[in-house]
């Protein structure tokens, strides 16, 4: 049989291997819920961060801008890539600001929702660095991985939460916060498409289509009305014609947000594009402090990323999702989640206190997501963070107590993983039902840690304070899948098939 196939200039490439390293970066800051926003020295105490991880000497510039377009600049010098860079500034300028500003409802436009903003950081250095960011506020915090310009794509479907409203007399009160996210554009003249899966602040359920230049920013939060406290922006679609960053999250939230609890905090998370989810991910318990008071469990998200999308959990099929749909569980033990088509999956801490005078809950929501297996590394430097803030006696108190790694490997390596040049030993882990993967989470020190194995494995890191904390996965390597299979074209006459094969 001789099988003929169209011949095309150009080579065929199977994966483009990309990771979280890079020498370019896009990100901004969502709105969060500052309690002491008139008060100078929490204007000072409440901070975004930038933390700079280098695998090699290196020097670089961080670019950024405030809310008035006024263009700032910072160099770094990394001369020893043990100690990680750390840049850090007050909030008030330079934080996206939303329809909630501190408990204060605004109603004069005072805000930036759905308009073009300036508040962008460009962050570029002279070899490949990892970049992990963070939002600090008193009881309201949390952390990023930063995607490198070259992992972004022009195709997305948002992660978040419900938006937390109250009821107030004839409108919304001061604690209602929305489901959020935001875009960067990395290029001018970029055309951006959101399809909203709830109403919006400013545009409601329509399909918004506007026009950005390098370093815009364009933030969208849900519209949160006295019949609608609870809309969820996780499903919108938004679509570029060139690549943007995406940043996801929450400005305050409770969680679960039907459960017996009050305290809350904000959700941050940079979300890769469509075409690097792949089929499968693991999620792990978070490691539970003795000070928690609130009812429930900690739960985990899958987002389907098309229609048909059967989902099993351990082995078990569970249900068929369409595109931009989700399913939600409880997560009280480690569990393996695949689906047939591509899933991206989160999973969230919940909130430590229930209200009851006298609490002093540790920990509180985080949302973090949890990479498929073949995009774990092998090597992860990271920093579990450490905050200060105003305490007794004029002196400032660090904000975390509590901090955490938590560790996916492969069963066959469990002895071989070491932390800080040490061997952590295979007793520590406990088996992932219906996988050939081990957990475990280890409580750590405040600072630097180096983790390293001779294959890829899942890395949490996370904290927790009152009623505080912060959370991000280590890294991956984002393969970008192809999940269109190739159309095939043949004809047969007298022992030959005339074929054309055509792959996007």
């Amino acid at each position: 049989i001789v099988i003929l196939l169209t011949s095309f200039p150009g080579k065929i490439l199977s994966q483009d291997l990309i990771d979280t390293r890079g020498n370019d970066f896009w990100l901004a800051f969502l709105p969060n819920f500052h309690n002491y926003e008139n008060d100078p020295i929490s204007n000072y105490t409440d901070s975004l961060y930038i933390f700079i991880v280098a695998t090699d000497t290196c020097s670089g510039l961080i670019e950024y801008k405030d809310i008035n377009g006024k263009s700032y600049s910072k160099n770094f010098i990394i001369t020893d890539p043990k100690n990680i860079y750390s840049f850090s500034l007050p909030y008030l300028n330079f934080e996206l600001r939303g329809f909630n500003r501190s408990g204060t409802i605004q109603t004069n436009n005072n805000y930036q929702c759905e308009k073009i903003a300036p508040q962008a950081f460009h962050i570029t250095s002279t070899a490949d660095i990892t970049i992990y960011a963070h939002e600090q506020a008193v009881t309201t915090s949390e952390s990023m991985t930063c995607l490198p310009t070259d992992a972004l794509g022009t195709d997305y479907i948002v992660l978040t939460y419900n938006s937390d409203g109250n009821e107030g007399f004839g409108s919304i009160d001061g604690q209602s916060t929305p489901s959020q996210f935001l875009v960067v554009a990395t290029e001018d003249s970029t055309q951006v498409i959101i399809v909203p899966k709830v109403a919006t602040r400013v545009n409601g359920t329509k399909t918004q289509t506007f026009n950005l230049n390098k370093g815009d920013v364009y933030l969208v939060q849900a519209q949160i009305t006295n019949t609608n406290l609870n809309g969820d922006l996780t499903g919108s679609r938004v679509t570029s014609n060139k690549p943007i960053s995406l940043i996801a999250g929450h400005q305050r939230t409770r969680l679960p947000i039907n459960g017996n609890v009050t305290s809350r905090d904000c959700l941050l998370e940079q979300l890769p594009p469509l075409s690097a989810w792949g089929r499968n991910a693991i999620v792990i318990p978070f490691a539970q402090s003795k000070q928690i008071f609130s009812s429930g469990n900690d739960i985990f998200r899958i987002l389907s990323g098309s229609d048909n999308n059967d989902i099993t959990i351990d082995g078990i099929p569970i249900l068929t999702l369409s595109q931009g749909s989700i399913f939600e569980m409880e997560l009280t033990e480690p569990h393996f989640i695949e689906g047939t088509g591509p899933i991206l999956v989160a999973q969230y801490k919940k909130s430590s206190q229930s209200g009851v005078s006298g609490q002093n809950g540790i920990s509180d929501p985080l949302m973090m997501i949890m990479p498929p297996i073949e995009q774990y590394g092998n090597f992860y430097r990271i920093a579990n963070i450490q905050s200060y803030e105003p305490g007794s006696n004029n002196k400032f108190d660090p904000v975390y107590s509590e901090h955490y790694v938590g560790i996916i490997i492969p069963d066959s390596v469990t002895k071989l993983i070491k932390i800080d040049g040490n061997f952590i030993g295979a007793n520590f882990f406990k088996k992932v039902p219906n996988s050939n993967f081990s957990y475990c989470f280890l409580q750590v020190t405040q600072g630097t840690h180096e983790l390293i194995a001779p294959t890829g494995f899942g890395l949490t890191v996370y904290g927790y304070g009152y009623a505080n904390s912060y959370g991000y996965y280590g890294g991956m390597n984002l393969v970008k899948y192809d999940f269109t299979p190739p159309k095939i074209l043949a004809s047969s006459n007298c022992y030959t098939i005339t074929g054309i094969v055509t792959d996007s």
